[in-house]
């Protein structure tokens, strides 16, 4: 008996004695749904990061697809007026003939099926062509109207930069340009009868002679706006910002324009106010027959004028002005 116990313990002491860390004694303890979690996190990981790499690649792919449509849209387009300008005498035409009419049409599908950015390219384009403006200026300064080759009256021209382009003399009649930005453009003599131009960017804008009749101002800013003899009449003005615009001999008849606005244009000299009385040169304020804010504005003009004379040489604007009655 002792000799079996004894044999016993010396085949127990005989096995090697094994170490169990305490790294393996968590995991011996693991449940099933331990281990699960354990690698479904970074599987969950790694799908993300593939999910998100495939919608970049998939958002580029649409933008890269949204663009070439789009230039193959005004490619097509170029064609098309080339080909008018080559085989159909499309410069020597005229809004009423059938080659000018159809160069307007086309020119209103390309601007409904374009964005923005790409409709600037279409105005530019046809600038560029000189086949908008409607007159130039001579070697003596005088504005020599043309007449246009393709009306733009009717184009959706909303939200679109159109900053700096020459669009002198265009045919803009019910044209949609609310939002838009003209910040230095040239639309002298241009007819933005009924136009939309609300909120829109017209700073430094060229707008002589322009006819503005019944167009709507709502909110816009003519900030340094050359607007001199333009046509206004009807129009709506509330909410625009006239801060430095030259009004001299424009016409404001009805429009409707906020109290206190006028005082901050940089001239009235000869302006047509709402009420149809005129801002006149060296008249005298007791003989006005004026509204009493018409012809404060009136009066703020020519304080502001005397005020700032010397700074009024660059645009020809170094008159007195005070209010006469119509």
């Amino acid at each position: 008996m002792l000799l079996s116990e004894l044999r016993e313990e010396i085949r127990v002491s005989d096995q090697p004695l094994t170490h169990v860390s305490w790294t393996e004694q968590r995991l011996a303890g693991k449940t099933v749904w331990q281990w699960l979690s354990l690698l479904l996190i970074p599987l969950l990981l790694w799908y993300g990061t593939i999910w998100m790499i495939f919608l970049h690649m998939s958002r580029q792919s649409i933008i890269t697809v949204h663009v070439h449509a789009q230039e193959s849209v005004l490619e097509q387009y170029s064609q098309q007026i080339d080909t008018l300008l080559l085989e159909h005498h499309l410069r020597q035409s005229f809004p009423g003939m059938e080659v000018s009419d159809i160069a307007h049409a086309r020119t209103l599908n390309v601007l409904k099926e374009v964005d923005a950015p790409h409709r600037r390219l279409v105005i530019a384009y046809l600038s560029d062509l000189h086949l908008i403006q409607g007159g130039y200026m001579d070697s003596r300064g005088m504005w020599q109207a043309t007449g246009v080759t393709i009306g733009l009256w009717d184009a959706d021209l909303s939200g679109v930069d159109l900053g700096g382009i020459d669009l002198s003399g265009a045919q803009l009649e019910r044209a949609d340009l609310d939002d838009a930005n003209l910040t230095g453009a040239n639309l002298r003599g241009a007819d933005l009868a009924d136009a939309r131009l609300a909120r829109a960017n017209l700073s430094r804008i060229d707008l002589r002679d322009a006819q503005l009749i019944q167009a709507d101002l709502t909110g816009a800013t003519l900030t340094n706006g050359e607007v001199q003899g333009a046509t206004l009449e009807r129009a709506e003005m509330r909410g625009a910002t006239l801060l430095q615009a030259n009004l001299a001999e424009a016409s404001l008849w009805h429009a409707h324009v906020l109290k206190g606005h006028l005082s901050r244009v940089f001239s009235l000299s000869g302006t047509t106010l709402s009420d149809g009385s005129r801002c006149h040169t060296l008249a005298d304020l007791t003989n006005t027959t004026q509204q009493a804010e018409n012809r404060d504005a009136c009066l703020a003009s020519f304080q502001e004028e005397a005020r700032r004379a010397p700074r009024m040489l660059p645009r020809g604007e170094g008159r007195h002005v005070t209010a006469q009655g119509a």
